[in-house]
């Protein structure tokens, strides 16, 4: 049974991620050819809905294309990529109300975003760091794989921890667009959602491969 476990946490592991970010891109390619009724480009969507909120002092620009789109709390700045930033699609809607939702959640004190914010820059760099150093001393003392046990762990916590934050994006998101106007029909609602939810899955996909690491480390270890 455990071998089973183990061949199916280690199969499994890599291609979730993976199907879950084709299927992105695969949304990502269909619907930024979607025009939308406001002609708005990204820059443009992400502008008026901060101005509308109160938050005109937040700045829209381009994204480091290894980064991608996000909102930095710490500096209180937007980051779109080109496809989103001066691009006038359902897609480009989509991330840059998505992005504008991280906003909201700072401006009303969002617990979880509160939290995540706390702890994000830090558990990713020290994990991948710390199973380097694990990875490379487990070649001599087999025993310390454990400690990877651990490290995925957390990584699977922070996962947890993610998933309310970007689905509170995605809700605020779709919020946002609908009482502005930004998206006037079904057909640009439908495909706004369908964005955030191709979005939303490379989050769970994330979750459950760190999960997987998990159980599969640990059975390695504790069948020794």
């Amino acid at each position: 049974m455990n071998y089973a476990i183990l061949i199916l946490a280690l199969g499994l592991a890599p291609v979730l991620p993976l199907v879950a970010t084709f299927y992105f891109w695969f949304t990502r390619w269909k619907y930024r050819k979607q025009a939308v009724s406001s002609g708005l480009k990204g820059r443009e969507a992400a502008l008026r809905l901060l101005s509308e909120n109160g938050l005109a002092d937040i700045p829209v620009d381009s994204a480091n294309e290894l980064v991608g789109d996000h909102f930095d709390p710490k500096g209180r700045k937007i980051a779109l990529s080109p496809d989103v930033l001066d691009k006038s699609s359902a897609f480009a809607l989509a991330v840059a109300a998505h992005e504008v939702g991280h906003a909201l959640q700072q401006k009303d004190g969002y617990r979880w975003f509160g939290w995540w914010m706390a702890v994000a820059p830090y558990v990713h760099m020290l994990t991948f760091v710390f199973q380097i150093i694990v990875m490379s001393l487990a070649l001599v003392f087999p025993p310390i794989l454990f400690l990877l046990v651990i490290s995925y762990s957390l990584l699977f916590l922070m996962s947890i921890l993610t998933l309310p934050v970007e689905y509170d994006a995605s809700r605020r998101a779709m919020a946002e667009l609908n009482r502005s106007g930004l998206i006037q029909n079904d057909d640009e609602r439908s495909a706004v959602r369908n964005v955030l939810i191709a979005a939303g899955l490379t989050y769970i996909a994330k979750a459950i491969q760190d999960l997987l690491l998990a159980v599969y480390y640990a059975l390695k270890v504790f069948r020794r």
